[in-house]
């Protein structure tokens, strides 16, 4: 819906159901629980939903780099400490589905 708004693309003839969108981030972490900040995934489409609008390359890369300064520090020393990741984890997830 925001591709054909900001495209002008016409609506197709006939319903076409795509179903529920989804999308997708994906976080690593080694065994010891450290963050591995250079795997971070934000699809485009996830930024798309969240805010509304599709972004230009600089605006999303400029969004995944401050994302994932935001993560590093949230997960900073979380190997030794179990229930600051736990916290960690869960702020991350509340986030994301708001």
């Amino acid at each position: 819906m925001i591709s054909k708004k900001t495209y002008g693309i016409e609506k197709p003839e006939g319903d076409i159901n795509y179903g529920d969108k989804f999308s997708m981030v994906k976080l690593y972490f080694d065994k010891t629980l450290r963050y591995i900040d250079e795997n971070l995934f934000f699809s485009a489409s996830a930024y798309m939903r969240y805010y509304r609008k599709v972004p230009t390359e600089s605006e999303f890369r400029k969004f995944e780099e401050d994302l994932n300064d935001e993560l590093k520090q949230r997960f900073e020393n979380c190997e030794d400490n179990p229930e600051k990741f736990d916290k960690a984890v869960e702020t991350v997830l509340n986030n994301i589905r708001n």
